[in-house]
């Protein structure tokens, strides 16, 4: 429950937000530094009253580790089950406009003052990033492993906090389609590619962008290719309506079969999670209830013969428990949930454990009998088998997809991540899902089509994935080279990700990339650029690279490298290759 606010709610101001941003501030009375009294009392009365403004400039001197606190860090999932302070957002649209505008500035003054903004937004609005990102329960200071996803703010509210802020409404919007994204380092890339897409995420953008598509229009024909991608990302949202108005290189994009393969994979899939449209049939209901409460009853039937002494004194050991079968009241959960145009989790009131052993195996039998994928993935969210704690798909959900898929050819891969993120999922998680070479993976044995699209939409994901060596990922790598073998064409962002491994230092992934690089067009002029890197091993790999190549045109400037060089290691690789050229050394 939700206590009471120990200071008086001003009119317009929610009770339960004046307790939860209570709660927030007490994190600074909690830091071990000597702040002096009254400070939170200050910070309170300027959120709800607008003085004393001073104490911004206070706030913005104070240590750095009291300014980061846990306003502005990682909140990890499994934090979600506790009253943690970001239930502040839950009633943020309700609040007055200036209340609103003063608490984005006081959380702005807590923010670290090299944070990492990345939106070119006009002088003193970047309280507009940090406050996303916070409502998105993200890092300030670096990357997510998950998109930032702000849905508990809409672009309406932030446009009326601009006004209020003496700023034009559409200036967000603006900053989100014109800020450059840098190139060369995959991780910057994603990172300004993460914050900047972040904006599509609002709750109303849709609308948002309706409204300043005539502000917008200057920037929607940009030059630079990473900046292309990301604006058609950016316009995958618009209504019918508004993509008619959009200039006609762009209108083709999304509303023409007739574009070249690199772009029709920007035409996301729009998931229909109406009733209507995935309607369950009572018979496929009724035999799916009677095969799940069959196999409860055998497995009942067999711990009795296998354990007798349980019928006269239970086990505390869960496995050795009889599960209790499904009833009317679950079935009619199940298609009251079916009925609705939730794509959100219900509230689970069964052991989840008789979920995995007993229900999981019959959605896997049922996958083809009929059933739409919304209608899968609606049945796998019901009994938690959808998603974990990361973001990706459980286990249950992978194998009954891929028996669909088989059945059907539906989802593919895109369909399924467009799914996953509706549903407050991940899905660029679906890469690890599809990269999971010790258990079950999803995608295995589908056509290239109904893969390859999906690579190529989170690709900026993928190159970061290539190069990070955190979270595990360097497991997750070996089957991401066949996946990206593919795609019609492989884009900037990953490019310079695979040269990055093929011309490293490490083995590991070197010959893979390599390989993936293998069709790249104007790869050798890559590799030549190499032989006058400032590091010897990177000079060496690429000697040893074109002589594998046979590339003859290499020849002279192989000569010119050997000529230079002093490091044994890559003269010895300069000279094998001019031998593999056939080239005279003298």
């Amino acid at each position: 429950m939700i206590g009471e606010p120990a200071t008086p709610a001003p009119a317009g101001v929610p009770a339960p937000w004046l307790f939860r941003l209570e709660n927030l501030l007490e994190l600074v009375d909690g830091c071990t530094e000597t702040l002096r009294d009254g400070l939170k009392r200050d910070m309170l009365q300027y959120v709800l009253h607008g003085t004393p403004e001073a104490v911004l400039h206070e706030v913005g001197q104070l240590g750095l580790g009291v300014r980061q606190l846990r306003l502005l860090r990682l909140l990890r999932r499994h934090e979600r089950g506790e009253k943690i302070e970001h239930d502040i957002y839950e009633h943020f649209e309700d609040l007055p406009i200036d209340v609103a505008l003063r608490y984005a500035r006081l959380l702005d003054a807590f923010g670290p003052p090299h944070a990492l903004l990345c939106m070119q937004l006009p002088p003193g609005l970047r309280w507009l990033e940090v406050l996303m990102v916070h409502a998105a329960r993200c890092p300030i200071d670096g990357y997510a492993s998950l998109p930032p996803r702000p849905t508990a703010l809409s672009a309406a509210r932030l446009e009326a906090m601009l006004v209020a802020a003496g700023a034009e409404p559409g200036a967000l919007l603006v900053a989100a389609f014109s800020t450059p994204i840098p190139t060369g380092n995959v991780a910057r890339t994603q990172l300004w590619e993460q914050r900047l897409t972040m904006v599509s995420e609002l709750a109303d953008y849709a609308d948002a962008l309706d409204r300043h598509l005539e502000q917008l229009r200057p920037l929607l024909l940009a030059k630079a290719a990473v900046q292309r991608r990301h604006i058609v990302n950016m316009l995958h949202k618009a209504a019918p309506a508004t993509q008619a108005r959009l200039p006609p290189e762009l209108r083709q994009r999304f509303m023409t079969g007739s574009q070249p393969v690199e772009h029709r994979v920007h035409q996301v899939p729009v998931i229909d999670w109406s009733a209507a449209g995935n309607a369950v049939a009572p018979g496929f209901l009724q035999t799916y209830w009677q095969k799940v409460n069959d196999g409860i009853a055998v497995h009942n039937q067999r711990l009795q013969e296998e354990h007798p002494e349980l019928l006269t004194k239970p086990s505390r050991h869960r496995h050795l428990q009889p599960a209790a079968p499904y009833d009317e009241d679950d079935a009619w959960a199940l298609q009251a949930y079916l009925a609705s145009n939730e794509c959100s989790q219900p509230m689970q009131t069964r052991d989840g454990a008789t979920a995995w052993v007993h229900v999981a195996p019959v959605l896997e039998a049922m996958a083809s009998d009929g059933i739409t994928p919304v209608a899968l993935f609606r049945m796998l969210r019901f009994f938690d088998l959808a998603g974990d704690d990361e973001g990706k798909l459980k286990y249950p959900a992978v194998r009954a997809f891929n028996a669909q898929h088989r059945h059907s050819g539906r989802p593919t891969l895109l369909e399924l991540a467009c799914m996953m993120d509706d549903a407050g999922l991940s899905g660029p998680a679906l890469r690890r899902n599809y990269c999971n070479n010790w258990a079950d993976a999803i995608g295995g044995g589908w056509a290239p089509d109904a893969v390859w699209p999906y690579f190529m939409h989170h690709a900026e994901s993928v190159a970061h994935a290539l190069v990070d060596t955190r979270n595990n990922e360097p497991a997750f790598r070996p089957a991401l080279f066949p996946a990206l073998r593919l795609l019609p064409t492989l884009p900037d962002a990953v490019v310079v990700a695979l040269f990055r491994l093929a011309l490293g230092s490490a083995k590991t992934d070197r010959q893979a990339a390599q390989d993936t690089l293998d069709a790249y067009p104007g790869k050798e002029g890559r590799i030549l650029g190499a032989l006058g890197d400032g590091k010897a091993a990177t000079r060496t790999v690429a000697a040893e690279w074109l002589g594998r190549l046979r590339h003859r045109p290499a020849a002279g400037a192989l000569k010119q490298a050997l000529a230079k060089e002093k490091q044994k290691a890559a003269r010895r690789a300069m000279l094998e290759a001019l031998q593999a050229l056939d080239e005279p050394m003298g």
